[in-house]
């Protein structure tokens, strides 16, 4: 009698997903199935759903309605712990296996130490001289979709145009959409629609929300800035972005940030 293969869904629809993806079948045996968060599980035949602990509510009711027997398994990288949001995930759901390139300072049922995702895109990109290094690119998250916030990700993205133009005419913005968010709404807006890592070789200049993209771009030495609200894209603040010198790290992962590259 043949075995019956074990099935395991996997979430798509962050910027990284698919790219992580191709990672975790190079580092374990799964058989994975991407599967966004609008479509149906079959559950009768999966062993186990992975997941990042950045949950929407859609992927968080998805989770809690699992039946007991199919293991919930969340992946870490290295900018998790920096930022310690996974904390707050495990305890909405409570992984059964934490796949994670460090130790947790947390209990969990299982952990298996994998390669950090984050430091194979550095050791790929750190060497390769960005090809635009005069415009800028704006990486956007679905904050208007997923967060409840007093702005939203189209807002951000024309205060950043708008000031743009005061400041240095000269040069464009592009706009990296996330995956799960409305592109038509970015107006007049010009899109950059290719991969994290094609953007991250692109683009020498970043601005945006806090995301895992900016973090890569911070570890790569772009030039980077993140404004948490649209009244904070400060026309000073742009122009000194395209400065050689410009180093802009947010507080929270000054030090791990640090740390991490010094050991590449």
């Amino acid at each position: 009698m043949a075995v019956k293969e074990k099935i395991f869904y996997y979430f798509i629809g962050d910027a990284f997903s698919l790219e992580l993806l191709d990672f975790l079948k190079s580092h374990t045996s799964l058989t994975l199935v991407p599967v966004s968060q609008n479509q149906e599980l079959n559950s009768e035949n999966a062993e186990g759903i992975i997941y990042t602990p950045s949950l929407n509510l859609k992927e968080l009711a998805v989770l809690e309605q699992l039946p007991s027997r199919v293991k919930k398994m969340a992946v870490l990288d290295l900018f998790h712990f920096d930022f310690c949001d996974f904390l707050e995930s495990f305890k909405q759901i409570s992984p059964d296996l934490v796949f994670s390139p460090r130790e947790l300072p947390c209990n969990v049922k299982e952990i298996v130490i994998i390669p950090s995702f984050i430091k194979m895109i550095y050791s790929q990109i750190k060497s390769i001289e960005p090809i635009n290094q005069h415009d800028l690119c704006f990486i956007s998250q679905p904050l208007q979709e997923e967060r409840n916030l007093d702005f939203n990700q189209y807002e951000l993205a024309l205060e950043c145009r708008n000031t743009l133009q005061k400041v240095a005419p000269e040069r464009k913005i592009y706009i990296k959409p996330h995956p799960r968010e409305d592109i038509s709404r970015f107006q007049d807006l010009q899109l950059f629609q290719e991969s994290p890592m094609n953007t991250l070789k692109h683009f020498k200049f970043f601005v945006g929300y806090n995301s895992a993209m900016l973090y890569a771009a911070q570890g790569l030495e772009r030039n980077v800035q993140m404004f948490s609200h649209p009244s904070c894209v400060k026309p000073e603040l742009l122009r000194d972005l395209f400065l050689s010198t410009h180093r802009e790290i947010l507080p929270q992962i000054q030090d791990g940030l640090n740390l991490f590259i010094s050991k590449l």
